[in-house]
């Protein structure tokens, strides 16, 4: 591994050099073909411009002499004719002629042959003009024949002189043309031997570059076999060390989760068998008092499930929760267990039994079947996520008990709490009780004087009552302490439930019989049938007689109370009048 790195270093080095060279040497010669090419462009612009230049000194050649022969036909139109129209094309070409000639004579400043030969046409166009002018003057003047015939015309318009005129446009001409083609000859030239030397240095470096490359690069290629067979032998284990930690990623977060035992296991099976290529599984977890348990098991076939607890030692799971070290078995017998499908079954050919460890305790045993042998990034996916798959089992154990401990402890509160919900319940009936008791004894004390009696007795009862609470209270406080004194108090404070309402039963007929009799009389007041009381005494029998007959609804309601307790009356809402209720209440 160490001689790895060297050998591709020293590779990459030689390699790097000579990709610089074989980058380097192409690029300069670019560059150089650059500047060629450049020179050429530059070249053949500056030869263009001379010959454009050369082209515009013909074209204006052209039509200096173009003019000069026009100025010569009107001339000739003048003299034939007298008309001084005629003469237009020759005051232009006087006008312009000198001009023209001087700027064809900046053109020849650096050639000697040609500025003689301009010399001796402005010469000669200095003279014509000066014949042209006395020609002119002649006609005016009446001094030349009207009718010229060729002959004439030819000596009076001084032919001779015009023909040397035009020889002298044609030498320039002549000049000038040759010069043309000798420049771009010469162009022409300079850029098929720059193409040919470029051409031929393009190709000679191009086989120099292509010979010392390929030897290098040949050497670069064996070196670089040899790195990269070695780097195929270092991807491998990375991909299988890759391949190992991706295995325990997933695995970690298949067992994420609210679980219990049953659906970790299944979790834990499913996820290896499809990851490893197990066929069948089982996984055992430690009980206490050296025992596995099967909590989960993967496609085992009818009839051959799996063992359901085992001591350590009892067979090759048990052995390696006792050994806490791997097994991998192979060449399994035929008859071993039978994996199987809905098409038909096989026997596996190797097993893997791992013991699941957790800061040196064994949590639990994983046993997995396989059809072929196991690879071996597979076994050891398996020996280094123990621990993973044993501080998950130990976790959800954990939690179950935890949660069971949970689940007692709520069980044990909601049971108290329905027992402080009846005491307080039985609590709140004596005090309704007491309430009512104590607002009959108020509407008693204002009744008739045979009631005192009744008064006491409800005061004595009233006051046994508070007694009765205040032991009931005293017994609430006992009960919430124990479970036991709650049970007692509550069989007390019934007792003295049914003797209340067996008092208030009796006591109800004791008070009617004379409450009765009182009503009687009231009424009979009342009635006043020999008219012998006043009316402030009938309307006091009148109030006598209605507080009387509340007195006695109030005491069959109490009555009604004692047997709705002891559930012998049947409770039925109806509609009562509020302004007779109203009415009476005022009345008393």
């Amino acid at each position: 591994m160490l001689a790895l790195p060297n050998a591709q270093n020293a590779a990459t080095t030689a390699f790097r050099r000579t990709l610089t060279r074989n980058l380097v040497l192409p690029l300069g010669m670019s560059a150089m073909l650059v500047l060629l090419f450049l020179y050429v462009v530059f070249d053949v612009n500056r030869t263009n411009q001379a010959l454009s230049e050369q082209d515009a000194l013909l074209e204006r050649q052209t039509e200096l002499l173009k003019v000069i022969v026009d100025s010569e036909t009107g001339l000739r139109g003048f003299l034939v004719t007298g008309t001084e129209d005629y003469l237009k094309p020759y005051r232009e070409a006087k006008a312009s002629v000198d001009g023209n000639l001087s700027d064809i004579a900046s053109y020849f400043r650096d050639r000697p042959a040609q500025a003689v030969r301009m010399s001796e046409l402005r010469r000669l166009m200095g003279e014509w003009f000066e014949f042209c002018e006395r020609t002119i003057k002649a006609r005016r003047t009446g001094q030349m024949p009207k009718q010229l015939d060729g002959m004439n015309a030819d000596q009076v318009l001084r032919k001779d002189l015009m023909d040397n005129v035009r020889h002298q446009f044609a030498e320039i001409r002549k000049a000038s043309q040759t010069r043309r083609e000798l420049m771009a000859d010469e162009a022409n030239g300079r850029i098929r031997y720059i193409a040919f030397c470029a051409a031929l240095f393009t190709l000679l470096l191009g086989g120099f570059l292509a010979y010392i490359g390929r030897y290098q690069l040949l050497g670069l290629s064996r070196a670089f076999e040899e790195a990269l067979r070695a780097q195929a032998e270092q991807n491998d284990e990375l991909k299988r060390q890759a391949w190992i930690r991706s295995g325990q990623a997933h695995l970690a977060e298949n067992l994420r989760g609210e679980l219990n035992l049953s659906e970790l296991g299944s979790r834990l099976l499913s996820y290896l068998a499809e990851y490893t290529g197990a066929q069948i599984g089982a996984l055992y977890v430690n009980e206490g008092a050296d025992h596995l348990t099967r909590v989960a098991e993967f496609a085992y076939p009818e009839g051959q499930h799996a063992k359901e607890r085992l001591r350590y030692g009892q067979g090759l799971v048990g052995q390696v929760a006792r050994e806490k070290k791997l097994r991998e078995i192979d060449n399994l017998p035929a008859d071993y267990i039978k994996v199987s499908s809905g098409t038909g079954e096989s026997s596996p050919r190797s097993i893997v039994i791992v013991p699941l460890m957790a800061d040196g305790l064994t949590q639990g045993v994983l046993e997995l079947a396989y059809l072929q042998n196991p690879s071996p990034q597979s076994v050891t996916l398996l020996s280094e996520a123990n621990e993973l798959m044993a501080v998950a089992i130990r976790s959800v154990s954990y939690r179950e008990r935890l949660q069971q401990l949970l689940n007692e402890s709520q069980q044990q509160g909601e049971e108290l709490q329905a027992q402080q919900e009846e005491l307080r319940v039985s609590n709140e009936e004596l005090e309704e009780r007491t309430r009512v008791l104590q607002e009959t004894q108020a509407k008693l004390e204002g009744q008739h004087a045979e009631l005192e009696q009744t008064n006491e007795q409800l005061e004595e009862q009233a006051t046994l009552l508070e007694e009765q609470k205040k032991s009931l209270d005293h017994s609430n406080r006992v009960l919430i302490e124990s479970q036991v004194a709650l049970a007692q108090k509550a069989s007390e404070i019934e007792s003295a439930s049914r003797y209340k309402s067996e008092f208030l039963a009796n006591m109800s007929h004791e008070l009617r019989t004379p409450l009765n009799s009182s009503i009687i009389l009231a009424k009979l007041l009342k009635d006043n049938p020999d008219e012998n009381l006043t009316k402030e005494q009938v309307e006091f029998a009148e109030t006598i007689h209605g507080a009387g007959n509340d007195l006695l609804l109030l005491i069959n309601d109490i009555l009604d109370l004692s047997k709705v307790e002891s559930g012998m009356l049947e409770v039925q809402p109806e509609q009562t009048a509020v302004s007779g209720l109203i009415e009476t209440l005022e009345r008393t």
